[in-house]
């Protein structure tokens, strides 16, 4: 594997400015579709490749080798998805998130709102599920100060790569990912990674969440910060704060959230990255829980299988 540089995966401006958009007065009211999915000319070129041996895949193909049942299905659609900002006056999809600990709480990657120099990008967000119908919440950002995060400039230290945001309403009936209740996930753990979207996966369809079984490799800790994990999880740009989850006694926890890539060109013939993934630990869990006002919804992630148990 050649390793060519560590990279957010997040999309530039460049890649943003290409993405189709949407009216922004239709996404604040909630009637319009903030999400995309028109193709354009290369991706429909990459369609035809065949692409045999990725390991990313729908969610519902992961979840019948798991032996998912349809509730767990729809369950992840509602609680993971899209995090869609302004951006040169139309909403667009900058990256993943997913509702974790408590029902009013999105957890995504703090770079997805601050740039190197660390000026801010947008303020004016909201989280977009992929459930059917699809559900759209604003977030309550009306000043940076509204979430907490680790820092404004992650790209010197990824371990800081964090942001829990306040949504503005809770959707009715959600049952968040939990969070752990007594430490880190231990190296050489199966999990489960899934991202709303992911440039040049389009075997995928964009209504529905990329889902990956892949391996937690190496736990990186830093003092007064979350440790880093090391993953062989792939992603391209836009799985920036997707969640990692593992299954412990029946529970799906998340145990952490995609920050940068690795560029592993020529391992599968493209340029998918291998993953840098911040832990979910007492830091975050107390970001939770004093944004929210509520205790987080915890499970013990102490007896986590070292592989995921297939159908």
């Amino acid at each position: 594997m050649s390793v060519a540089r560590l990279a957010p995966c997040i999309l530039s401006v460049q890649a943003l400015l290409a993405l189709p958009v949407i009216d922004v007065r239709a996404c604040e009211s909630m009637s319009g579709n903030c999400g995309y999915t028109t193709q354009t000319a290369d991706q429909n070129e990459n369609k035809k490749k065949k692409v045999t041996d990725d390991p990313r895949k729908p969610l519902r193909d992961i979840a019948s080798e798991l032996g998912w049942s349809n509730a767990t299905v729809a369950r992840l659609r509602r609680i993971t998805g899209f995090v869609v900002c302004q951006s040169e006056g139309k909403m667009r999809p900058f990256a993943s998130g997913a509702i974790v600990g408590t029902d009013l709480t999105l957890l995504t990657a703090v770079h997805l709102f601050f740039d190197r120099s660390g000026r801010l990008k947008s303020l004016n967000c909201q989280f977009q599920n992929q459930a059917s119908p699809v559900e759209r919440v604003p977030l309550r950002l009306s000043k940076i100060e509204d979430a907490r995060f680790g820092t404004t400039n992650p790209y010197d230290d990824w371990n800081h790569d964090w942001m829990v945001i306040r949504l503005a309403r809770a959707l009715p009936g959600i049952e968040p990912l939990r969070v752990s209740s007594d430490a880190v996930l231990a190296e050489g753990r199966e999990v489960i990674s899934v991202s709303a979207f992911q440039i040049d996966v389009d075997w995928v369809s964009r209504s529905e969440p990329i889902a990956e079984i892949c391996t937690h490799w190496r736990l990186k800790p830093k003092r007064d910060a979350p440790p880093l994990m090391e993953t062989d999880c792939l992603s391209n740009k836009g799985a920036s704060g997707s969640p990692l989850i593992t299954e412990s006694a029946g529970q799906l926890v998340a145990v952490g959230v995609e920050s940068y890539g690795v560029d592993t060109t020529g391992r599968l013939g493209y340029s998918p990255r291998t993953g840098g993934v911040v832990a979910i630990d007492s830091t975050i869990v107390a970001a939770i829980e004093e944004l929210s006002g509520k205790r987080a919804l915890r499970a013990s992630i102490a007896d986590a299988p070292l592989f995921i148990r297939r159908r």
